[in-house]
């Protein structure tokens, strides 16, 4: 962290943070890992130069990402048709996050996993928020794309691309990103290792099945 405080910070300098922060994830170092992101993103995230700026921005989201199980989470903004997105709307719901665009291969094909779940337990309070990481001036053809395939769900759509506020509040540098949430507490339930492929139903159920039981 000294080298660090210099005002004269080296792209060495940064290659190694990145490489000490990557390999302590790598190695399931979660906690550590989360205490480097917010010592080293916090002293980066105050220089001059602003490349060095939004790379303290991408570690702090980094430790925010690691943390997130248990962690409250709040939603806001406006769906793809314009309307202000009311999270209040979901209390007493276990709501699925997915983070996702039209253009996004791996995101398409998790499509009938999602929507699998969805018609088998939406009656039970099971819904879903899609976040679109699409471009901007692409809002008619998210709609367009949502209604061919017969997805129901809220789209929330700021034509930011990468830039998706909720995108870089938690860090998110690859889709489909999805998180399970409580949307009574905002309590995070889950993140993607569990949320992906055909046994997505199965979890979904068993994560209400648990909040019937309690």
């Amino acid at each position: 962290t000294q080298v660090l405080q210099a005002d004269d910070v080296t792209d060495d300098d940064l290659d190694l943070a990145v490489a000490l922060c990557s390999n302590l994830e790598a190695v399931q170092e979660s906690e550590v890992a989360k205490q480097a992101y917010e010592q080293l993103g916090g002293i980066l995230a105050k220089k001059k130069k602003p490349a060095v700026r939004q790379l303290g921005q991408q570690f702090l989201g980094s430790a925010r990402r690691i943390g997130l199980v248990g962690n409250e989470m709040q939603i806001s903004g406006k769906t793809v048709d314009g309307k202000e997105f009311r999270w209040d709307d979901y209390r007493g719901k276990v709501v699925l996050v997915d983070f996702w665009a039209t253009w996004c291969g791996p995101c398409i094909a998790e499509i009938p996993n999602v929507k699998a779940a969805y018609d088998k337990w939406h009656g039970e309070g099971f819904e879903v928020i899609g976040i679109s990481f699409d471009r901007e001036g692409m809002a008619d053809k998210v709609k367009e794309f949502i209604t061919k395939r017969e997805m129901p769900w809220p789209q929330l759509y700021e034509g930011k691309y990468w830039s998706t506020s909720l995108g870089e509040n938690y860090d998110v540098s690859s889709i489909p990103f999805v998180l399970l949430v409580d949307g009574t507490t905002g309590e995070i339930l889950a993140t993607r290792e569990k949320l992906r492929g055909p046994g997505l139903s199965d979890f979904i159920g068993e994560v209400l099945a648990n909040r019937t039981v309690k």
